[in-house]
């Protein structure tokens, strides 16, 4: 068996030869990667052989190390087929080329998951690293507990825990009071695994993360609504838990923004002499928010905008259903009282009926007649002076 010495191009490997396939122990034709040639004179413990026909290339190495064999692989080929070519060489090549190309790739990958597992922050693999962010999550360290999340999903994005720490990034997020962040990779995960076992909690935190984002009555209420919209699809797409009457809770609230805003919109247009504005907001309340206390209120000063607008039979249809639907209400006796001033001696029974439809023919809807500027998202200090002067103004 010949055997030549690593000089020959200046790399790592202490031997090089080749020898007769019958010689391997095994009689196998097969290429093979760290087999032991310990028992051949002169070879050290760690080879790679590779079949050249009849005979087998053996690179020996003391050690294992696949970084210093793809770079003696590679520069032996350059070697023999660039720098020096002989006649024996050249056959060696045209042999080795196939196996030569399929053991490179090989050790690049080997390499590569090699690099991967030393280059872990924290040993032990998944199960030990998604329990130290756990811990540090549990902690309440949700910065820290980010990162080491994100470690796990970046070193084993093929294992279960990966999901699980980004449903935990998502929590660590929100409880940083980063809702917008939270929301993005809570709607992420949703997009991923739409069957997955936790949806009923990721669409509970994404409703949840928009609800802390509620504002008073006099602001932008999207938030509002779109809390609303999740904890909605929550309880009816999935069964009953803890997290469904969660939801219910929350929708009770939400529904009750959403009715005190129009509400207070409502209020300003009257004040401000916009009555077809005004029904518009009142009749939003009545119609979609029966089960908030506001009804009463909202028919009221729906009454007393259909006055304005002289649509009386709409106006005492309105007081009427206060009194039948209401007795005991705040607005009750002033309902009353607006009625036995104007229509004491009149015994129909108007008709309320479709508030959409006030004038319909003629005007169109009653929102069509709001003023436009007052329709734009407000700022902050706006909204503000508009429930000052609602409030000084007290309509009653």
């Amino acid at each position: 068996m010949g055997n030549t010495h690593s000089p020959l191009w200046g790399g790592n490997c202490l031997s090089f030869g080749v020898v007769p396939l019958s010689s391997q122990p095994s009689g196998k034709q097969t290429v093979r990667i760290g087999y032991s040639l310990a028992q051949f004179e002169g070879f050290p413990h760690s080879v790679i052989l590779f079949p050249l026909g009849d005979t087998a290339a053996v690179m020996g190495y003391p050690s294992w190390n696949l970084f210093t064999i793809a770079l003696d692989i590679i520069r032996y080929w350059f070697h023999i087929y660039l720098i020096s070519p002989s006649n024996n060489d050249l056959f060696i090549i045209m042999t080795f080329a196939r196996p030569l190309a399929f053991i490179l790739i090989v050790i690049a990958v080997l390499a590569g998951c090699s690099a991967k597992k030393r280059n872990e922050p924290f040993g032990g693999g998944p199960e030990r690293l998604y329990g130290k962010a756990l811990s540090l999550f549990n902690r309440g360290k949700y910065q820290t507990a980010i990162e080491v999340f994100q470690d796990v999903k970046n070193y084993y994005p093929e294992s279960t825990y990966a999901s699980r720490a980004e449903i935990h990034i998502a929590d660590s997020h929100f409880f940083l009071q980063e809702y917008e962040e939270a929301i993005v990779i809570y709607e992420e995960f949703r997009k991923l695994h739409p069957y997955d076992g936790d949806i009923p909690y990721i669409l509970f935190q994404i409703g949840q993360a928009y609800f802390k984002q509620i504002k008073s009555p006099d602001r932008d209420q999207t938030p509002a609504q779109k809390a609303l919209s999740n904890f909605r699809y929550l309880t009816e797409n999935y069964p009953p838990s803890i997290f469904t009457e969660a939801a219910h809770e929350k929708i009770t609230i939400c529904r009750r923004s959403l009715a005190e805003h129009e509400f207070l919109v409502g209020r300003f247009y009257y004040k401000k002499g916009y009555y077809r504005g005004a029904v518009a907001r009142f009749e939003e309340i009545v119609t979609n928010y029966q089960d908030t206390e506001l009804v009463p209120g909202a028919l009221f000063h729906l009454g007393n905008a259909f006055l304005n607008l002289s649509l009386d039979d709409k106006a005492r249809a309105a007081f009427l259903e206060i009194i039948r639907q209401y007795p005991d209400s705040e607005y009750s006796s002033k309902a009353r009282s607006i009625l036995d001033s104007r229509w004491k001696d009149d015994d129909t029974t108007p008709v309320l009926g479709p508030l959409s439809q006030i004038d319909h023919d003629t005007h169109g809807s009653s929102r069509a007649f709001e003023p436009r500027h007052t329709e734009t998202a407000a700022s902050s200090l706006g909204w503000l002076l508009i429930s000052s002067i609602v409030s000084i103004a007290g309509i009653e």
